[in-house]
């Protein structure tokens, strides 16, 4: 969570919390003692502790220090433990069992705000190296938690893998420090923009001007951009504004290549649009996941939906009868393209694409040098000596 002043500003103030006086072994509602540190993040930190009046049971607690105490953070965490405790008897919450604030501001107190929660497993970012299966069944995980929040008119709006846990062998959302629901006390400063760095959503900066109804809309931003970090596995921030399935973000880059990626390409783009009434409700976007990912479970059409994504990928606006390259720029641009969906034809010679690309090259911009599109597949020929016919296999 980032501090809603400027992006920078919340940088400065994770770097004032963690020089926090906050020590092992303190204890908290005379019954919880510190162990360790777990995490922080921008207005609290996570610690772990025992329970000395349940035999030193491990829990979880989040404090928020007094010294990072005003009326906005207080509200947050108010917000934050409201949310939690009220939904928290379901399977989609952490529960909390304990909690601590004060009535009212008081800049000169020193208690510390607090809530005592189970300590999660592990969170989203172990998932960064798990299987494919993990993946798919921790992000059907988080589509459930918020299908549930959207139907109660909630929406999270800091949706990132580090505040993804794994609790009762299900994953689930933390930290509700930035929740939205219906008639809540607004405390966002005009324009102030708020939500994950590495996911931030550019409407997130005009949450005043956002009709309440669509504030799950830039959950929809964050999760699509969770989904595409989990499913590339790359670390750090993903792609900016708007996902382009042409541009070096493309998720095919990731995907193993038996997987199609069309109607996932399409799910990232809209869910990421810039305008905010073009995005998919979460229903809408667990079906198209659903849809993309039953596709690609079954084998037997493999090569009809990897042709399809081929076709998808040179075409974007509409597949021509027939269509011609002969600029060597386009042509190395094809062959490219080619080899990354090389299981689709019946070649499947990996440095058959490097020497075709060679001897484009040698014969560039000739009419000996050409790709021809027509009849559901495409037709190599760089001379009488060098022809290619690609079909599906």
């Amino acid at each position: 969570m980032i501090n809603l002043n400027t992006m920078n500003s919340g940088i400065k103030y994770s770097e004032r919390l963690s020089k926090t006086s906050i020590k092992s072994g303190e204890i908290y509602g005379n019954r919880y003692r510190l162990v360790k540190s777990l995490g922080k993040g921008g207005y609290g930190c996570v610690w772990e502790c025992e329970d000395m009046q349940q035999d030193n049971q491990k829990l979880a607690i989040k404090i928020l220090p007094p010294h990072h105490i005003n009326p906005r953070s207080l509200q947050r965490f108010y917000d934050e433990i409201k949310i939690m405790n009220e939904y928290g008897r379901n399977s989609f919450f952490m529960p909390i069992y304990s909690w601590y604030t004060p009535k009212h501001y008081n800049k000169n107190s020193k208690r510390q705000c607090y809530y005592v929660m189970p300590i999660a497993k592990g969170d989203g970012l172990m998932l960064l190296g798990a299987s494919m299966t993990k993946k798919i069944q921790a992000i059907k995980d988080i589509f459930d938690v918020l299908e549930y929040l959207h139907s109660n008119q909630i929406a999270h709006r800091d949706i990132k893998l580090q505040n993804i846990l794994l609790y009762q062998d299900k994953y689930i959302l933390s930290d509700y420090g930035l929740v939205t629901y219906p008639n809540k006390k607004q405390i966002t400063r005009w324009r102030e923009p708020i939500g994950p760095f590495e996911n931030f959503d550019p409407l997130a900066s005009f949450s005043q001007d956002i009709h309440d109804s669509l504030h799950s809309q830039i959950d929809i931003y964050e999760f699509a951009k969770v989904i595409w970090t989990l499913l590339s596995g790359k670390k750090g921030p993903s792609f900016r504004g708007q996902y382009n399935h042409c541009g070096i973000e493309s998720i095919r880059r990731y995907l193993p290549k038996r997987y199609s990626s069309h109607k996932l390409d399409r799910l990232l783009t809209i869910s990421t649009s810039l305008d905010i009434n073009e995005r998919p409700t979460i229903i809408q976007m667990k079906k198209m996941f659903e849809e993309w990912w039953s596709e690609n479970q079954d084998h037997t059409c493999c090569h009809d939906l990897l042709w399809k994504d081929l076709l998808y990928r040179i075409f974007p606006e509409h597949i021509p009868e027939c269509a011609f390259w002969v600029q060597y720029k386009s042509i190395k641009q094809l062959l490219k393209i080619f080899a990354e969906y090389q299981m689709c034809f019946k070649c499947s010679n990996k440095n058959y694409w490097q020497e075709l690309l060679s001897y484009a090259k040698e014969k560039q911009n000739t009419e000996s040098c050409v790709i021809q599109y027509c009849n559901n597949s495409f037709v190599i020929n760089f001379n009488k000596t060098c022809t290619l016919t690609l079909k599906k296999k």
